[in-house]
Parts: structure tokens; C-alpha cells; sequence
């Protein structure tokens, strides 16, 4: 990830280490000064800006998309998990990630023609199959075929992601509690389920995000602990910081 803080030092000197209280100082000093400015700052509509959105400056079109999967990837493949990227995604693909309710395509699913009885006395007579697929998805059986070469690639367990996040969300979907994907159905399950893919189709995170083509992304599959997971951020091929993901352990 970029970093555009001007260097404190010249450019042979090494890099200055800061304490967590020099953080919280200058994040309370940027804090006072927002919230001294924020009457006079208002977005194109005439509203007021949120004081935490003042804090750190928007994301630039390079910014984001130096941070794309795809643009990282190869510069760390060394050091990181084995991945198999698919892009360009189908459009029926994407329209089925998108369309209501969690459900696998070629799957049957239970619909409910009766009126509200009282919990169990229903005989089962009001219920029906009904096929999922019809007027959603026409056909995503070559990203099916994709999915599952790509899988094989990766020692027959992967995990997947999008272009910005992974569906951490959505482990409630999963018969193993896990990310573990070892068919295309468990994929589907796992993306279908989550609200933070669906956020990233959708560009609900930046508006700078709408410009960068989506990506799935499958990773070969480590069982890690929660606790030992963190995010490490370069600045010129040097790591800079190192930050915890899951911080109710520590």
C-alpha cells in the first residue's frame, strides 16, 4: 500500500521510529484542528462533513488501484499464498452474485404457497420445489468449469475473495465454519451469503472503486488462527507497519 506522508528525514537517513503515543498525538492534534474547520466544510449537497471524515485525505485513482488484488499480487506472489485470479468475470456471473437470496444455481428451493398457521400444523401440503435458476442466472457454467480447474490448480482447497475483501462474513454459511472452498457449489455459497462482497459489486465503498474491473480471487487454503493474522503495509519496499486484523484476541 502507497503511502503519501511526506519523509521527515533525508532520503539516506533511516526511517524514523514512531512510538503509539506520537500516533495518538498527531491523530488528536488532526482531530482538533477538523473540529475547529468542520462548520465550514459541507459535500456538493450543502450538508455537513462528518469530523471523522476529515482525518485522512481520499483515496486517488492510483491509490486505488495499487491496492487492486491483481496489481499487488504478482510484486509479493514470493511471500504470500498461491493464488488463481479470474478476470474479466462473466456478467451472468455477476448478476447472479447479485440477485436475492443465498442459493446455489441449479439447486431447488422451498417455496411456501399457504396462509401462517400455527407452528406445527402445517402437513407439509403448502410447500414446494421450485427451480432457483430460471429467470436469475441464464448460465455461469463456464465459470463453473473455471472455478473448479482453478481449484485443482491450488491443491484442491482455496479460499476465495474479490477484488477488495474476502466473505469473512459469511463462515456461517459454510458446513465447516471455514473459508475452505473444495467445489464451485461451496464457493457460491460463501460469496452468496456475504454483505461484503455484495458491498464491493456494488462500488459501496469509494466511488473511486466503480473504475476497477472486479476479480475473483481463489487462494490456496491454510487453516490459520484468527490470532496470528495481520496486515503489513510497504512503503518502497520496505515494511512500515504491521497491524493485528482480528483484535478481540489481543
Amino acid at each position: 500500500m502507497s503511502n503519501n506522508s511526506p519523509d521527515l528525514q533525508g532520503a539516506d537517513s533511516p526511517p524514523a521510529l514512531y512510538t503509539e503515543e506520537d500516533a495518538r498525538t498527531a491523530i488528536s492534534a488532526l482531530a482538533l484542528t477538523n473540529n475547529q474547520d468542520a462548520e465550514a466544510v459541507t459535500d456538493s449537497q450543502g450538508e455537513a462533513v462528518d469530523d471523522n471524515t476529515l482525518l485522512f485525505a481520499p483515496l486517488t485513482q492510483s491509490e486505488v488501484d495499487n491496492c487492486a488484488f491483481s496489481s499487488w499480487y504478482p510484486n509479493f506472489s514470493r511471500v504470500t499464498f498461491k493464488s488463481e485470479i479470474i478476470r474479466p468475470l462473466d456478467a451472468e456471473f455477476v448478476k447472479y452474485l447479485l440477485s436475492d437470496g443465498v442459493f446455489v444455481p441449479g439447486q431447488k428451493r422451498m417455496e411456501y404457497h399457504g396462509e401462517l398457521e400455527e407452528f406445527g400444523s402445517s402437513n407439509g401440503s403448502d410447500w414446494s420445489d421450485s427451480d432457483d435458476g430460471g429467470d436469475v442466472v441464464e448460465d455461469i457454467s463456464s465459470t463453473t468449469a473455471e472455478i473448479s480447474r482453478r481449484i485443482e490448480i491450488l491443491g484442491g482447497s482455496a479460499f476465495p475473495r474479490t477484488t477488495w475483501s474476502a466473505p469473512t462474513d459469511a463462515d456461517w454459511a459454510s458446513t465447516t465454519s471455514t473459508l475452505e472452498c473444495k467445489t464451485p457449489q461451496d464457493v457460491y455459497w460463501l460469496l452468496k451469503a456475504s454483505t461484503k462482497i455484495a458491498k464491493d459489486l456494488l462500488n459501496e465503498r469509494y466511488p473511486a472503486l466503480a473504475s476497477v474491473e472486479p476479480e475473483l480471487v481463489l487462494r490456496k487454503w491454510a487453516n490459520l488462527h484468527p490470532s496470528m493474522v495481520f496486515r503489513c503495509f510497504v512503503r518502497n519496499n520496505s515494511l512500515i507497519g504491521i497491524s493485528q486484523v482480528d483484535v478481540q484476541f489481543h
